[in-house]
C-alpha cells in the first residue's frame, strides 16, 4: 500500500492554472556524492562543495587532457593557475547538443579539485585571470519545505482556496503537457503517481543506446543527475511530495486528486539522498527537461547563493525553449533573496495559510512573485 501524509510545503505548482555527453577533460571524478550536515536553519550562509567549482572561460580558451597529464589549456598563465588550485578534473556543464542550440553555454566546465585547496580562494585566483569570464563555487541547495509529521486527513484545502474545480470545468490539463520536477526523484510505483509518469517518445528502453542524441541513455522517464545514470528515483522523499500536489492521478478513487489531471511528470534527480542538492546539477537537469519538452519546470529546492551557471541554464530553458519556471520561495521566515526562486526569469512562490496569510515558515520580499497555500497540504509519500 502506498501512503499518503499532510506536509508544509510551498504549493507553488498550482500556478500552472494561471499559465496557459560530452567527453571529460581528465580522468578524476567530478561529480562525488558528499554528505552535508544538517542545515541550521536560523544561520543561513553560502554552503558550497567542499572541492569542485564552476568556471565559464573565455571563448577561445579549451581545455583538454591528455593520458595523465593534468588538465591545460595551453594558455601559460591560465595553466600556472589551475595547477596552483590543484585541479584534479572537469567536464563541460552542458551536453553539445544544448551547446550547439545555445551557445551562450559553451565554455562553462565544472572543475575537481584537490581537497586540501580552499575553494574561495581558487574562485578568486581563476576570476582574476583575463581568460575567465567567471568563476564560482558549486553551491548547495536544499528543499524548500519542512518535514512532515502529520497522519493523513483526507481534506485538501488548498484546491477549494484557489478554485481548482472551476478550472477543470475549463480544463483539465493534456498529456502533451510535460511537467518536470526537479526535485529527489519520483517513487513512480506510487498507485497514484505511476499512470502520471512522463516517457520519453524518442528512446527505445533498455537497448543500451541512446536513441535520441540527447547525452543519455536509455532515459526512459527522466534522468538521475546524482547518479548518472537512469533511474531517477526517490531516495529522500520530497520529490514524490511536490508530483502529488502537481499529478496525482484524479478522479481514479485513489488517494489525493493533482491539481493537473492529464499533465506527465518527468522526474529530474538532482538531490543527493541526504536532501542536499549541487547547483551544477540544477544547472544541468534544468536544461535535460527543457530540452526534453517541459512546458513547466517546477523546482521546490534552493539556496542563498547567486550562480550565474544556474541563471544562464534557466535563461536558455525559458528563452530558446520556451519553458516556464517556477520555484518555491524558501521556508525560513526572512526576506533575503532565494535561488533559483529570486531570478527574473523564474516565477517565484511564496506559502499561505487557509486564511490568506502568510505561513510561519514562509520567506517573502518584493522578488516574490505570487503566493500560494503552504500548510497542511496533503500529498503523496514514498514507499
Amino acid at each position: 500500500m502506498k501512503y499518503y501524509r499532510k506536509i508544509n510545503a510551498l504549493f507553488f505548482v498550482l500556478i500552472i492554472f494561471l499559465i496557459a555527453g560530452a567527453s571529460v577533460a581528465g580522468k578524476a571524478e567530478t561529480n562525488p556524492i558528499y554528505t552535508y550536515p544538517e542545515r541550521d536553519r536560523a544561520n543561513i550562509q553560502q554552503e558550497y562543495a567542499p572541492n569542485r567549482l564552476i568556471v565559464k572561460f573565455k571563448h577561445n580558451v579549451r581545455l583538454v587532457g591528455e593520458g595523465e597529464k593534468a588538465l591545460h589549456t595551453n594558455i601559460s598563465s591560465l595553466d600556472t593557475s589551475l595547477s596552483a588550485m590543484g585541479v584534479v578534473g572537469g567536464k563541460p556543464l552542458f551536453h553539445p547538443r544544448i551547446i550547439q542550440e545555445a551557445p551562450a553555454l559553451a565554455n562553462i566546465y565544472v572543475l575537481a579539485i584537490a581537497q586540501h585547496q580552499e575553494i574561495p580562494l581558487a574562485v578568486a585566483l581563476l576570476s582574476e585571470n583575463p581568460n575567465v569570464e567567471w568563476a564560482e563555487p558549486d553551491y548547495i541547495a536544499y528543499p524548500a519545505d519542512t518535514t512532515p509529521n502529520d497522519p493523513l486527513f483526507p481534506d485538501q484545502w488548498g484546491l477549494t482556496k484557489i478554485e481548482a474545480p472551476g478550472a477543470w470545468d475549463v480544463t483539465k490539463g493534456s498529456a502533451t503537457v510535460t511537467v518536470a520536477v526537479i526535485d529527489s526523484g519520483i517513487d513512480m510505483s506510487h498507485e497514484d503517481i505511476t499512470s502520471q509518469v512522463w516517457t520519453n517518445p524518442g528512446e527505445i528502453a533498455g537497448n543500451g543506446i541512446d536513441d535520441d542524441n540527447n547525452g543519455y541513455v536509455d532515459d526512459i522517464n527522466g534522468w538521475d543527475f546524482v547518479n548518472s545514470d537512469n533511474d531517477p528515483s526517490d531516495d529522500y522523499g520530497h520529490g514524490t511530495q511536490v508530483a502529488g500536489i502537481v499529478d496525482a492521478g484524479t478522479d481514479n478513487s485513489k488517494g489525493i486528486a493533482g491539481v493537473c489531471w492529464d499533465c506527465k511528470i518527468m522526474a529530474v534527480k538532482v538531490m543527493q539522498a541526504s536532501g542536499a542538492a549541487n547547483y551544477s546539477d540544477i544547472a544541468a537537469g534544468v536544461l535535460y527537461a527543457a530540452q526534453k519538452g517541459a512546458k513547466i519546470i517546477n523546482i521546490s529546492l534552493g539556496g542563498y547563493s547567486y550562480s550565474a551557471a544556474l541563471q544562464s541554464a534557466i535563461q536558455t530553458a525559458t528563452e530558446t525553449y520556451g519553458a516556464v519556471v517556477v520555484g518555491g520561495a524558501g521556508n525560513d521566515n526572512i526576506s533575503t533573496p532565494f535561488y533559483p526562486a529570486a531570478y527574473d526569469e523564474v516565477i517565484a512562490v511564496a506559502g499561505t495559510t487557509d486564511t490568506d496569510t502568510k505561513t510561519t515558515f514562509s520567506n517573502y520580499g518584493i522578488w516574490v512573485d505570487v503566493s500560494a497555500p503552504a500548510e497542511a497540504i496533503t500529498t503523496t509519500f514514498s514507499g
